[in-house]
């Protein structure tokens, strides 16, 4: 459920900077998306992502580890500097 919320966080922050997610994107082609607005943070994004996708489609293999790198990869990306599309070079 943590990483799942924390998702939905990433998902509205993207929203929010203009990169809405499409319901045919995967959480992989999402992350791609975002890389110009968090290419500070790449490493947070993809353990979130990668988080995700396990929560999601493998639930039962999630540990608590999962679930504290999926907030620590959060807490990184809500304090990284907004970017716009305009941002991006």
């Amino acid at each position: 459920m943590v990483i799942r919320r924390a998702y939905v966080r990433l998902l509205m922050r993207g929203a929010g900077a203009g990169r809405t997610r499409a319901p045919e994107q995967t959480p992989a082609e999402y992350e791609e998306e975002l890389l110009p607005l968090f290419s500070a943070e790449q490493g947070a994004l993809e353990t979130l992502t990668r988080g995700y996708e396990r929560a999601r489609y493998h639930p039962a293999a999630v540990t608590s580890a999962d679930a504290t790198d999926a907030q620590v990869a959060w807490e990184r990306l809500a304090n990284a500097p907004p970017r716009g599309p305009d941002d991006e070079s």
